[in-house]
């Protein structure tokens, strides 16, 4: 099934890390070992994965230019996995490890809702 999602999209590497934490997931979420099996080979190729997550999907150049933000705050290179969310309304939120930048409109009128709520 992984082999299936992943084909072309992936390389033979990520496909096989992705199958090993799938098969033995070891009484934890795979979404929680897969984001930790991501850290650990951006780790060893020198990079940090940022997830930026958009309402719409982000074209190459946007995504370049994320990147190039990230690079310079962090001063590390950046792998950008983007995802699309349409609840966002606009806007972005991107997360680099426990790093979270929200500037989703969805957050801010939920700031807004919880500042007249009082």
């Amino acid at each position: 099934m992984v082999e299936a999602l992943l084909n072309g999209r992936a390389s033979t590497a990520t496909v096989l890390i992705a199958s090993s934490v799938i098969q033995r997931p070891r009484e934890r979420r795979v979404r929680e070992l897969l984001a930790r099996a991501e850290q650990i080979v951006a780790g060893a190729r020198g990079r940090t994965v940022a997830t930026v997550t958009s309402a719409v999907a982000l074209n190459q150049a946007q995504t370049e230019r994320i990147a190039a933000m990230l690079k310079a705050r962090y001063d590390t290179e950046i792998a950008v996995n983007t995802v699309v969310d349409p609840t966002l309304v606009g806007g972005l939120r991107v997360q680099i490890a426990d790093d979270v930048i929200d500037a989703s409109v969805s957050s801010r009128l939920a700031d807004l809702r919880q500042r007249l709520a009082g």
